[in-house]
């Protein structure tokens, strides 16, 4: 059995579907669970492939079987089976006596760091100005650290980079800096992570004025630049660029409840703005770090780290990935133009103390990033690591200060 650890499996999946469909093995409560899954996070599932002889009596018109998978050409199609491994053993001979190829046309995603109601364990919630809420422990944020009401608190925002709570055990960056904390010495700290798969910087924006401001935390830090340059151009959910407040999952999920309704009311996504995405990216860092001066809170942004850029040494296996995305009208916009985004904000923001260059933290690494955007737990110990030298200078620093 090919067993998964700490490869962002779900990614993976997520990247398959922008050049192939998604089928899913089984028709269970694990299968529908994962569909699901995929749907609130972009990925809709054309087929679920059964071993049964009479799949026909199922009512779902997807559902075929195993022979069924002859009407598919070779690579037009990617299988994900997310049974264990006494159902699995199953699927793989089925598909393999197919002619099919696992890791390549299909993969199994539970591995020894799975446990069976994972999946269950991802409740999509409709957040009403944001899109998609991914539940995590209090109201859209994981919770790491202490309970103490004395804590030194801090939140962590961003987009699926951030992310603490992903379908395959990878400790997120917040996770590992909390560990920084407690292991040299800091335990009573705790790291409210607020990171959501699909955020955009307009969306940490409302987030940190929306809740986390309320809170009142000591430190703020955000860790963004990618998803303003991969949602700034195209047609995903036919919104294109200059609508920086049409979060397109929610727009899915809004256009799905137009089409239902009697009215049929049309949606209104706001004025477009002549703004760039350099532009708004930016001005929403400044927005942001306005309103914490404000309220006593420290708020620090960094520019996160992307492919194409700098000198990070891509290998053969993700260099095959990332042909097939550039495929992709959307994807290979955002390769051609993360190195006009990055100069530009860098250039732009050479004087504002509060927004770090992290782009070049990977350069000479290989192996960490695991599809065109993600990266796995090693490249997440990194962003940690970083970030806390760079926290620990800052409150070295303001003792200093202090003292004098």
């Amino acid at each position: 059995m090919h067993v998964i650890r700490n490869t962002g499996i779900i990614q993976r999946i997520l990247a398959e579907s922008s050049t192939k469909k998604i089928g899913i093995c089984g028709y269970d409560r694990a299968a529908l669970s994962l569909e699901k899954l995929l749907h609130n996070m972009g990925a809709d599932v054309s087929i679920f492939v059964v071993l049964e002889d009479d799949y026909e009596d199922y009512e779902d018109e997807r559902v075929i079987g195993v022979e069924g998978l002859k009407d598919w050409a070779k690579g037009s199609l990617f299988l994900i089976e997310p049974h264990f491994a006494r159902v699995y053993v199953k699927y793989k001979h089925a598909l393999r006596d197919m002619g099919l190829t696992e890791w390549e046309d299909y993969v199994h995603i539970f591995s020894s760091t799975i446990h069976e109601d994972l999946i269950i364990k991802h409740p999509d919630w409709l957040d009403v100005n944001l899109g998609v809420l991914w539940k995590q422990d209090q109201d859209g944020f994981r919770i790491f650290g202490s309970d103490r009401e004395d804590a030194y608190t801090i939140v962590t925002l961003g987009g699926s980079n951030t992310y603490a709570d992903w379908l395959v055990y990878a400790k997120s960056w917040s996770e590992l800096l909390y560990e920084k904390f407690r292991d040299n010495g800091r335990e009573n700290v705790k790291i409210l992570c607020g990171g959501a798969p699909g955020f955009g910087s307009t969306q940490e924006l409302m987030k940190f004025l929306r809740d986390v401001v309320p809170m009142k935390p000591d430190l703020v830090l955000c860790y963004s630049g990618l998803n303003d340059v991969v949602d700034s151009h195209g047609d995903f959910c036919n919104t294109g660029s200059g609508y920086p407040f049409a979060f397109p999952r929610l727009l899915q999920r809004l256009e799905r409840f137009a089409e239902d309704a009697e009215s049929r009311l049309p949606l209104y996504i706001g004025r477009k703005s002549e703004q760039s995405v350099e532009d708004i990216w930016i001005l929403n860092q400044k927005i942001m770090h306005f309103v914490a001066q404000e309220m006593e809170i420290e708020f620090y942004t960094f520019l996160q780290p992307m492919l194409y850029y700098r000198n990070y040494r891509i290998d053969p296996e993700l260099a095959v990935k990332l042909e097939e995305l550039k495929k992709n009208d959307r994807f290979r916009y955002a390769f051609e133009h993360r190195e006009a985004f990055c100069n530009t904000v860098k250039e732009r923001t050479a004087e504002l103390d509060y927004i770090i260059d992290f782009t070049g933290i990977y350069d000479g690494y290989s192996k960490l990033f695991i599809d065109g955007s993600h990266v796995n737990e090693w490249g997440n110990q990194i962003i940690a690591d970083r970030i806390f030298d760079f926290i620990k200078q800052k409150l070295t620093g303001s003792r200093q200060n202090g003292s004098d």
